[in-house]
């Protein structure tokens, strides 16, 4: 026992504390168990358990500290033991008993908030094996919340106009795609309640829309009536295309085998340069007789995508040859317009690729007159992007299907997004292209289509947190992608496996989609924003934007998912906290203001929560299909406020990763801004 007390930290064997006994480890295990009627892991589990418990309820310190600081060799292993041994993980262990015992939560002053009732956070029925009353729950919601108080905000100041560049543009996986109905009807439903401006896709010319073919003698032969059906589909919905030319058609492929992805899209160099840029021309001039060159210049061109990456991917084994192929498809487009948009390829630029990749196409462009109209780059929190394009081929294989087929590292800084975007404004500055524009054209959390997270409530919040952290810092945020019905690998059978998209593969909106659908109740103009809010005002209403954001562990990074599964995808956030949130408005017109509140939480707006609510089974009919397509709309609250000498004060609390928005509607005769000679 002694032994144990001692030397409970240091990670002890069976083998080395038999031979710190000079037995041998049979006769050592045989005796232990008989004198203490337990195996030797077991007391010492418990041993570890016990002074780790005591440091849980003691400190503030990090589950994944507590766990090396007592023992264990990582925190997966600590958690799944502590589960097994309390009924429960060890952040939800320590809210519940981690407060002084026969004290109630303490609410801030000026707080008239009613106590939370548990209906308003079913979120927390995970932790049922733990809370033996309702009450508990309740405390647990009240106490230690998060607190933003965003001060006085007076409806009569000069506020920011916005540009709302959150909904210039969506992905959809290939231009194939356009031709299935359940991917229109996405599109006409997303234009309907959002409306973007542009679509990214892939694979306008490859050998699924057959464009491309040669005869006997190696004569090119075009057909451009799929590309026709596809254009044709967008342009009923007003959407215009970000005109990737890729990839190449097999016909014309260098290396015919080189396919990747279930899309079997072909990633050689030409085995012609002039045949592919042959190919470039006609299609243009097609879209610019079919459409006119008015609609074609208010289009967005580039060749290629992620060029950068693997070769076993995108890229090509010499560098200069596909600067070269950029140079004259670039040449190609604007000989047939000058004032044609034509960008970079799609880069995953590193913000640590001054001399690496994208350094040699910037000096390549610059010296040889070909520079582009904007930069295309793309955006993941996966930790490998933190990493320059050599480390990224040579240690963790890309953007490689076996990557997307898992989940995958993430970076821990929550503040991710917002760093690349500085540093890619600062390489821009550093290549002579200060104040070009910038689309973001792919974005998410991360690669991988198989990450439970995906499907959640906090792919809500994490979206809102980064959109209203860097709104119109950039031109676009190409959110990808529309749909989980994507064929970069094989289709899941199960609805919610951890996709990418807004919607399932059926066209049930996800948590993420109701967050779009929130942004775009915003104000034209900011008034005021930080951590937590975003408030604007949009003529005789105010529009607040609320989020109460937590960032996933540090286990969870590293990309350690043995806690996720079907039902429960939260355990990688240990504080679940709620979040007061206070905002005083002045100089308010009238005596009441009309309040509608939305909101994005477990409960509401969450189809994947109401799926796992409804017993987490397939669907199995079209009824079915229905019950979650009606609940998987946003929650709403309507009521009406008084004002009291223009002023009225909102307490607004929100569940764990909750979105809400808030429209104030005033009375009339209120301050229109929209009208004032002087804005």
């Amino acid at each position: 026992t002694t032994l144990f007390r001692s030397h409970y930290r240091e990670n002890l064997s069976l083998n080395e504390t038999a031979a710190a006994f000079s037995l041998s480890v049979p006769y050592f295990s045989s005796f232990f168990k008989k004198q203490s009627g337990k195996t030797f892991i077991e007391y010492y589990n418990e041993i570890r358990l016990t002074h780790a418990v005591r440091e849980l309820l003691s400190s503030s310190g990090s589950i994944e500290n507590i766990a090396q600081q007592n023992g264990f060799s990582d925190a997966r292993s600590f958690t799944a033991l502590f589960k097994k041994s309390y009924g429960a993980l060890p952040h939800a262990y320590r809210k519940l008993h981690h407060r002084t015992a026969g004290t109630s939560a303490r609410k801030p002053a000026g707080d008239n908030l009613p106590e939370p009732s548990l209906l308003d956070f079913p979120c927390l029925t995970k932790y049922i094996g733990v809370f033996q009353e309702e009450t508990d729950f309740i405390t647990v919601l009240s106490e230690n919340p998060r607190i933003f108080d965003a001060g006085n905000v007076s409806v009569l100041d000069h506020g920011q106009p916005l540009s709302h560049n959150y909904h210039r543009m969506i992905c959809v996986g290939s231009a194939k795609q356009f031709l299935y109905k359940e991917v229109q009807d996405m599109l006409i439903r997303v234009q309907k309640e959002i409306g973007f401006q542009y679509v990214k896709f892939h694979g306008l010319l490859s050998d699924d829309m057959m464009v491309y073919s040669e005869d006997r003698e190696g004569n090119p032969h075009y057909s451009f009536a799929l590309v026709d059906k596809a254009l044709d589909f967008l342009h009923s919905i007003g959407m215009k295309p970000l005109f990737q030319l890729s990839f190449m058609p097999i016909a014309l492929a260098e290396d015919p085998s080189r396919v990747m992805d279930f899309y079997h899209f072909n990633t050689s160099p030409p085995k012609d340069l002039q045949k592919w840029i042959g190919l470039v021309d006609a299609v243009v001039r097609h879209c610019i007789s079919r459409y006119g060159m008015e609609e074609v210049r208010s289009w967005l061109f580039c060749v290629w995508n992620e060029p950068d990456e693997t070769v076993e991917q995108f890229s090509w084994n010499d560098r200069e040859r596909f600067f070269r192929f950029y140079d004259a498809t670039y040449r190609t487009v604007k000989a047939i317009g000058p004032d044609l948009q034509f960008g970079t390829p799609s880069l995953l630029l590193s913000v640590q690729e001054e001399y690496g990749w994208a350094g040699d196409f910037f000096r390549y462009t610059s010296s040889h007159g070909c520079n582009p109209d904007f930069l295309n780059i793309h955006y993941y929190d996966n930790s490998l992007f933190e990493q320059d394009s050599s480390d990224r081929i040579r240690s963790q294989k890309g953007l490689s299907t076996e990557n997307m087929e898992h989940s995958f590292p993430l970076t821990a800084d929550p503040h991710a997004m917002m760093k690349f975007i500085s540093n890619i404004k600062s390489l821009a500055r550093k290549h002579n292209m200060k104040g070009i524009p910038i689309y973001l054209t792919e974005w998410n959390l991360t690669i991988s289509h198989r990450d439970l997270i995906n499907d959640t409530c906090f792919k809500s919040c994490h979206l809102v947190k980064n959109l209203l952290e860097n709104y119109d810092r950039l031109e676009s945020f190409s959110y990808w992608s529309l749909t989980d019905f994507i064929e970069e690998m094989q289709l899941s059978p199960d609805l919610y496996h951890g996709g990418l998209g807004l919607f399932t593969y059926n066209g049930i909106p996800k948590a993420n989609y109701n967050a779009f659908l929130l942004l775009g109740k915003l104000g034209e103009e900011l008034l005021k924003k930080e951590d937590g809010y975003f408030i604007t005002r949009k003529n005789n209403s105010i529009r607040i934007l609320l989020y109460n954001y937590e960032h996933y562990s540090k286990l969870f990074a590293r990309g350690q998912r043995t806690e996720l599964n079907i039902t429960d995808r939260y355990s990688p956030f240990e504080e679940m906290s709620t979040a007061q949130f206070t905002v005083r408005l002045s100089d308010l017109p009238g005596t009441h203001a009309t309040i509608k509140e939305y909101f994005v939480n477990q409960y509401a707006g969450s189809s994947y929560d109401t799926w796992a609510r409804m017993g987490s089974l397939p669907l199995s009919g079209q009824e079915d299909y229905d019950i979650l397509m009606q609940e998987s709309r946003p929650g709403l609250r309507l009521h009406r406020d008084p004002i009291v000498d223009g002023m009225m004060t909102l307490h607004v609390r929100l569940a764990p990763l909750e979105v809400r928005l808030l429209q104030i509607d005033l009375e009339s005769g209120s301050h229109d801004r929209s009208h004032d000679p002087a804005n």
